[in-house]
């Protein structure tokens, strides 16, 4: 994989209906998150296309295939909520954690102790089990969804919504 994404890192790479992109997020810490998060973080993300099923077949198949600790993935706006969200509370003396959300796409080992039961309940699209971890596609679009689901599918697995009004406007601009 690092050779791969070395020659191919946010290259266009063509599939049936859609063009996407791979990265290692943060790799370089290009977006001085710090040393967060550790492990092999794999973002997936769309460059153009409507079709979303291959864009997350890929990234379950790229899960089977590399030693990848946790993906995320969705449309851009998840990133860029998070990355602003993460830089206020930078500047506040206060840190965000990128595991620590439910993202469109979200895989982790993290995840491997979440029961069946709490997985087939999640008011989400699909969820399933991969490479040692458990993976949620939250929203069938990657994009649009109801915030009461997202919300109660964050915290039934412990993690937080990029949806929060702290996270959209900042704890002091409510």
């Amino acid at each position: 994989m690092p050779i791969v994404l070395r020659h191919f890192s946010y290259a266009r790479i063509k599939r049936p209906g859609l063009d996407l992109s791979f990265d290692v997020f943060n790799a370089a810490n290009e977006l001085t998150l710090g040393d967060e998060p550790a492990g092999l973080v794999l973002e997936v993300f769309a460059v153009d296309g409507r079709t979303i099923a291959p864009l997350v077949e890929l990234a379950i198949e790229a899960l089977r295939d590399w030693p990848v600790e946790y993906a995320f993935g969705g449309d851009s706006t998840f990133t860029n909520r998070y990355v602003q969200a993460h830089l206020r509370e930078k500047e506040a003396g206060r840190t965000l954690h990128v595991r620590d959300f439910l993202w469109p796409f979200t895989f982790s080992k993290d995840l491997a102790g979440v029961s069946e039961g709490t997985l087939r309940q999640l008011p989400v699209f699909r969820t399933g089990r991969e490479a040692g971890g458990a993976w949620v596609w939250l929203f069938e679009d990657l994009y649009i969804g109801h915030n009461d689901h997202y919300a109660a599918a964050a915290s039934a697995l412990g993690l937080r919504s990029l949806w929060e009004q702290e996270i959209l406007y900042g704890s002091g601009e409510r």
